[in-house]
């Protein structure tokens, strides 16, 4: 098993390694196991570029922004990416609050 999604973000230079769920309680329910797939993603794809890039690991589900704190709260992924399918699908980005 692996993760779900990956792309190279050309502007940043960075890889972004991601996991999607249904919703919120799917992803909650295997937290730890979705973040390893990712990172078991990015090993592999960062090994064949000898490591050259950043990586970042997100996951994505339908949700709400609390939902997404309460997952970054207990995970290691950089952000989480909300969906809302009203008639017209929005996405909303969560970004972790680091402190500095």
């Amino acid at each position: 098993n692996r993760g779900d999604i990956a792309f190279y973000d050309s502007e940043d230079k960075t890889y972004y390694f991601g996991e999607s769920k249904k919703d919120y309680h799917a992803l909650k329910s295997t937290l730890e196991s979705e973040y390893n797939k990712t990172k078991k993603l990015s090993e592999i794809v960062l090994k064949e570029l000898d490591y050259k890039y950043p990586a970042k690991f997100f996951a994505i589900f339908k949700g709400t922004s609390e939902e997404a704190r309460k997952i970054l709260d207990n995970s290691d992924f950089d952000f989480v990416v909300i969906v809302n399918d009203a008639k017209n699908v929005t996405l909303g980005v969560i970004e972790r609050l680091w402190n500095i």
